[in-house]
């Protein structure tokens, strides 16, 4: 889902720079250095600030979980999303995956963010 948004952001020079807060190019260990909380809210303000329409979408949005299921330590939710865009309306089934950190349930990478994260290794 998100990312075409990444995509086109990452198309302009303002928004490379940006990004690099949490994924520079010289020093590959940084984004690394990160908390997952950290990291996340970076991200999430990156992607906002160079894709402002995203926001107007997901306030717009409804989220309904349809069930889950577990696997061992992992429990995958199915949610189904609706949301209006430029007039258009979508509805997207997806899975979400969580795992106990310290006590607290905390979703996992999906693998298209996990895909993003290899390919822009690959590209220093």
């Amino acid at each position: 889902m998100l990312r075409p948004f990444i995509d086109e952001a990452l198309k302009e020079e303002e928004g490379r720079a940006e990004f690099e807060q949490f994924a520079e190019a010289s020093d590959k260990t940084k984004q690394k250095q990160l908390s997952p909380e950290v990291f996340m809210s970076l991200f999430l303000t990156w992607l906002e600030g160079v894709q402002p329409q995203l926001s107007e979408v997901l306030k717009a949005s409804t989220f309904e979980v349809i069930g889950h299921v577990k696997e061992g330590e992992v429990s995958h939710v199915v949610v189904r999303m609706r949301a209006k865009m430029e007039g258009v309306e979508i509805e997207q089934l997806s899975v979400m995956s969580t795992k106990d950190h310290q006590g607290t349930a905390k979703m996992m990478l999906s693998g298209e963010i996990k895909q993003m994260a290899e390919m822009l290794r690959a590209q220093r």
